[in-house]
């Protein structure tokens, strides 16, 4: 067992996913802020402008997926690559969404929340914002 230990000023954190090359994601808390962790180096994933973020699944190719609040405090599926995060943002009608698993081609699956309608479930592809190769099946919709 290794000891990520955690973001500065945070007192605790907990890894969520690791892929082959031991590559961690996970979140450093309160409040909540994902982290990067690779040989040794814990590294802050940023947040999309709001307080907190928290990262759930890395593939092989080190992307990380989670969900992070904006600057209006909406909750945002993310990917982060290249030393970046790029909102994926939520389909429309939706309040929010979170990325829940990625694969190695960069396509990743989200959960989307609606406000006061019945359950449902649907699944829908969009491209990334972020122009890269990588699509988003956002998919399983639940009510608030």
């Amino acid at each position: 067992m290794t000891d990520l230990g955690t973001l500065p000023g945070f007192p605790f954190s907990e890894g969520r996913d690791i892929n082959k090359h031991g590559q961690v994601v996970g979140r450093a808390y309160f409040p909540n802020r994902a982290f990067f962790w690779e040989n040794g180096t814990i590294t802050d994933l940023g947040t999309l402008g709001g307080p907190f973020a928290f990262a759930v699944a890395i593939n092989q190719g080190g992307q990380v997926v989670g969900g992070a609040r904006t600057a209006s405090f909406q909750l945002h599926a993310f990917v982060w690559e290249n030393g970046g995060m790029n909102d994926l943002g939520a389909l429309p009608g939706e309040s929010a969404s979170v990325a829940r698993a990625i694969n190695k081609r960069g396509q990743v699956a989200a959960i989307q929340h609606q406000r006061s309608t019945p359950d449902h479930s649907s699944a829908t592809a969009r491209q990334c914002p972020c122009q890269s190769s990588h699509s988003t099946l956002l998919s399983g919709r639940m009510a608030q």
